[in-house]
């Protein structure tokens, strides 16, 4: 096999940039999921769908996401709701109750940069 066909075989085998890059972006969280999971922080976890007259809406802690005059509001934070559970950070415990997953109180923490915490009991080596 000559240089030029080894070349182009292993350029075949390397998936394309922009296919890297749109990887990449897709595992990226947007500002209203950082929201959303450091709201949830805050409030042990828990975030809750309530169903009223204007229809669903998500409640985090004490904020409601919620606009009688403006649905916009309430609609991406149920699309960033099940954007959530797909990525696995948020799992579904009831039709309405859902909680942050260890891996959803890990990215929180890290979201908004605050310490890890230890699992109780547990010592540092060499201590």
């Amino acid at each position: 096999m000559s240089i030029a066909g080894l070349v182009g075989t292993l350029l075949k085998c390397i998936p394309p940039l922009h296919e890297r890059w749109r990887t990449w972006k897709d595992r990226q969280l947007t500002e209203r999921e950082k929201e959303i999971l450091a709201k949830a922080l805050t409030a042990n976890g828990e975030i809750l769908v309530i169903r009223a007259q204007p229809g669903e809406f998500v409640c985090v802690g004490d904020e409601e996401y919620l606009d009688k005059n403006d649905p916009s509001r309430r609609s991406p934070a149920l699309e960033t709701l099940r954007k959530l559970e797909s990525r696995g950070l948020v799992v579904r415990e009831g039709e309405q109750r859902y909680h942050l997953s260890g891996s959803g109180f890990d990215t929180a923490r890290k979201t908004r940069k605050l310490p890890s915490t230890k699992a109780v009991g547990s010592r540092s080596i060499g201590r």
